[in-house]
């Protein structure tokens, strides 16, 4: 029966290779937008990830300190209540860093970076916010202004940063992957929608077309699952292959982008990176489910009138 099942389903595929090239290219764009916003939020995640293990306060140095201050500046700052880390990146190591990112521009710019300031990028210590003797998001964030005025005042310290809170990068860059995972379930929903309905009007077509093979086979006796089987695998392959060549797609545009982009990433302490194989394997079978569901649903009604 298996072998049955798989000869009607390749003659179904080659009966209509314009519709079948149509239907893969239409599940194809589509799921290559929600490939992309998946990819997106991914790399997201890494950079806010990749940033935030320096520290969650960046503070800048005054310019011009002598050398042995730094040091000093970062022990006393290690020694506030609060501090779990401190990282100290004075102004030769900040240069010497901005420099390797540049790459073959740097000689372009190295001489404009020689006023790069020292920075701080300091750490809170787990539980932080309970020693300053509140709760909840309310006594982080005290807690958080706390060591930021303490900062602020060691000598030598110009600027203070949060890097977590408020305006703070990486507040922002969560911000943005919670507002896109919102975007996310809309999108996959639309996708969702989209690929069934393009499956659906294939069944229909290739039941108008299959009509008077399916009324033989319905005369002998065929069980509906003979019937059936081979709609719901031509489904669940054009619906898989669409979404295969949409992670190729975004494969490629990630490629490019690491070409293109290279220096950009340097900045940003970044590798571009798209989904993993367990996740792509799950967007794949999510996209043949969807399809088989569809086909499956639009045979059982037109087919058999239920």
């Amino acid at each position: 029966m298996i072998g049955a099942v798989l000869r009607q389903t390749a003659r179904a595929l080659l009966r209509r290779p314009l519709a079948q090239l149509s239907a893969v290219a239409l599940i194809g764009a589509c799921a290559s937008l929600l490939a992309v916003s998946l990819t997106v939020s991914v790399n997201l995640s890494r950079i806010a990830a990749r940033w935030e293990e320096g520290g969650e306060l960046l503070a800048v140095l005054t310019p011009g300190l002598p050398a042995a201050s730094y040091e000093e500046l970062a022990a006393r700052a290690r020694a506030l209540p609060g501090v779990r880390q401190v990282t100290l990146r004075p102004p030769a190591l900040a240069q010497q860093d901005l420099l390797d990112a540049l790459g073959a521009d740097a000689f372009e710019v190295g001489a404009a970076l020689s006023a790069l300031p020292g920075t701080l990028e300091v750490q809170r210590a787990e539980g932080a916010e309970g020693a300053e003797g509140a709760e909840g998001a309310e006594g982080a964030e005290g807690a958080l202004a706390a060591l930021r005025a303490r900062l602020l005042d060691l000598p030598g310290v110009q600027e203070v940063t949060s890097l977590t809170e408020g305006d703070g990068l990486i507040a922002q860059l969560y911000a943005l992957r919670r507002a896109l995972g919102g975007w996310l379930w809309l999108l996959g929903a639309w996708v969702g929608v989209s690929v069934a309905f393009v499956v659906a009007q294939l069944v229909r077509l290739s039941l108008l077309q299959r009509r008077l093979e399916i009324e033989v086979w319905v005369a002998v006796g065929a069980s509906e699952g003979f019937i059936l089987l081979p709609l719901l695998a031509e489904a669940a392959a054009q619906a898989a292959l669409g979404a295969w060549l949409s992670l190729r797609l975004v494969g490629a545009l990630g490629g490019a982008l690491r070409v293109g982009g290279a220096q950009t990433l340097r900045l940003l302490q970044l590798e571009l990176v798209t989904l993993s194989a367990a996740d792509a394997a799950l967007f794949v079978g999510g996209a043949a489910l969807i399809g088989a569901a569809a086909s499956w649903r639009v045979a059982r009604a037109r087919l058999l009138g239920r």
